[in-house]
């Protein structure tokens, strides 16, 4: 698997931060304070963190404004550093992005409409006049009901056998 790496000034934009530090420092990884080493990013929410600061390998935090001026390293200020992290770490999620395309074996009706860029996998029903948007991931043995219309964007479906069936009204 390629291991993923991010520069910071394009995290800071993302996720609205102000950075104080180099924007070009590569991100590959999520650590606590204590287990970071040089690449990984951590973040302060907790005041009781704080005594983990300064002796910090990350390379870069993300924290609030109030203990901006104690980090040894590059910083990313946000009002919410818990946030900012929970948001940040999809990015790192080493499971497998899935192949947009449908499977073989799927079954979609012809009146359905399937973006380009979702996957439906195998032996998934997709049945007449529902709707699957951008990047949607309907798994194997699952079933979107007829007239579904708000599968979008980072929905994902999946199941072992017999698969769910999901219905719009």
């Amino acid at each position: 698997m390629t291991k993923r790496s991010y520069r910071l000034g394009d995290i800071a934009s993302e996720l609205g931060a102000e950075l104080k530090g180099n924007p070009d420092t590569e991100i590959n990884g999520l650590a606590t304070l204590q287990a970071a080493s040089p690449g990984q990013i951590a973040f302060l929410a907790n005041p009781s963190y704080g005594r983990y600061l300064t002796e910090t390998s990350a390379s870069a935090v993300i924290l609030s404004q109030s203990t901006a001026d104690q980090c040894p390293t590059n910083v990313l200020l946000l009002d919410n550093p818990y946030l900012g992290y929970a948001r940040l770490s999809h990015w790192f999620d080493p499971a497998p992005v899935p192949e947009p395309g449908i499977h073989p074996s799927a079954v979609v009706a012809s009146s359905a409409r399937v973006s380009d860029t979702a996957c439906i996998g195998p032996q998934a029903v997709i049945e007449a006049e529902a709707v699957v948007g951008e990047n949607v991931v309907v798994g194997a043995g699952c079933v979107i009901g007829a007239r579904v219309s708000d599968w979008r964007a980072d929905y994902t479906a999946s199941t072992g056998n017999p698969g769910p069936r999901y219905r719009y009204g």
